[in-house]
């Protein structure tokens, strides 16, 4: 977030490039959620479910308060697996690395 929110541009760069999707889609996530981490998460969890980016938000906005891993289960992806685990241990924006070592919500 602290990346995203100094250099906005770069941000929207890195996301096209790595989701390969366009400024107004990025712009789109980006207004419906609270963060630019979670703008981040909602993209990956469609790569990783298959499913579009609006039926992410779907359940983004019905699973609020209720964590990303209930959002992840409901679009298919179990806990406990590599996927899931994959999820939570880093992003790929900056470098191909995680920038945060610990659990939890918000860390991406």
């Amino acid at each position: 977030n602290v990346q995203a929110q100094s250099d906005p541009s770069g941000f929207h760069a890195r996301m096209a490039a790595r989701f390969h999707v366009g400024d107004a889609q990025i712009s789109a996530v980006l207004s419906n959620v609270r963060s630019p981490a979670d703008a981040y998460i909602v993209f990956r969890l469609g790569e990783m479910s298959g499913y579009p980016t609006d039926r992410v938000l779907r359940e983004y906005q019905g699973g609020r308060g209720k964590g990303w891993g209930v959002i992840a289960k409901n679009l298919g992806i179990k806990p406990g697996s590599k996927e899931f685990h994959a999820l939570k241990r880093s992003q790929d924006l900056y470098n191909g690395q995680s920038q945060g070592k610990g659990k939890g919500k918000g860390k991406h």
